[in-house]
């Protein structure tokens, strides 16, 4: 419905909970259910046969801590009679409520047939289970998706995932396209690395690049590669047509390439660049 002025605003409001105890004629204390935040005498209405007491020191009872330290004890001033009704409401604010809601351990369950909760049994780790299994696990400096999807965009069909141990994959529009290992790196079957044209020393899968600039003078050692990022084994290096042994005949450092022994003056040296994918 519209309103006149600001709308009203919305609390979640916590219901009271009632605690019954029958005097016997001599005991004085009694123990609430549940925690009472410090000073909440004033949440507290305690009835004797129906009679509501007053609280406080020289009144009828006070509240103070039980023998764990938890403040849900009441001391009457004097003992009930026996078999008088007591019993104890306690109306909760919101900030009260988050005050003493401590679940020890104990799961949270969020939904109707109980298989969905929270729970943190362990010390310092959060556990969410999902229809009966844990999906999630939450420490304080590691999020464990327990080899779930982690799904990345707004159809579901892009995401990452690990079910199978110690292998990453990775799905874009519902196909694995790429997988992760702990010494390997596969793209899969119908899918590409391309370069955008910016990567140093990246080439294309289906072309060799071959480099003739270098003639050979009898003493020259060193030769600029031309590009960057090439390990020995990624350059097949030739002098007048004979292929070179990598690291017998020729290394590579940076953009250089050394030959063990100078080619010979006017030798015709060629450097072929093997793809990297």
């Amino acid at each position: 419905m519209a309103y006149i002025g600001a709308r009203p605003t919305t609390n979640f409001r916590v219901a009271p909970t009632k605690d019954t105890f029958t005097g016997d004629g001599s005991t004085t204390t009694f123990d609430l259910a549940n925690t009472v935040p410090a000073g909440g005498e004033n949440a507290l209405q305690v009835f004797v046969e129906n009679v509501r007491q007053e609280p406080g020191s020289g009144k009828a009872y006070t509240l103070g801590a039980d023998g764990s330290g938890d403040l849900k004890r009441i001391t009457f001033s004097s003992a009930p009679v026996a078999s008088a009704e007591i019993y104890v409401i306690t109306s909760f604010s919101n900030e009260a409520f988050a005050k003493i809601t401590d679940l020890k351990g104990s799961e949270f369950v969020l939904d109707a047939d109980g298989d969905t909760t929270i729970a943190a049994d362990t010390d310092d780790t959060i556990d969410i289970k999902i229809a009966g299994s844990d999906v999630f696990q939450l420490t304080s400096s590691k999020l464990d998706i327990n080899g779930k999807e982690l799904v990345l965009d707004a159809d579901a069909d892009t995401s990452i995932h690990s079910d199978t141990d110690d292998q990453i994959d990775i799905k874009i529009a519902g196909a694995d396209d790429f997988r992760f290992t702990a010494n390997t790196f596969t793209i899969l079957s119908g899918s590409t690395i391309q370069n955008s044209g910016t990567a140093s020393g990246f080439v294309s899968a289906s072309d060799y690049t071959t480099n003739k600039s270098h003639a050979g003078d009898g003493s020259t050692t060193v030769f600029a590669l031309g590009v960057s990022s090439r390990a020995v084994n990624d350059v097949l290096v030739f002098v007048n047509g004979i292929c070179l042994v990598p690291t017998d005949d020729y290394t590579i450092s940076g953009t250089n390439l050394t030959f063990a022994t100078a080619p010979a003056a006017s030798a015709e040296i060629t450097f072929r660049f093997l793809p990297l994918v």
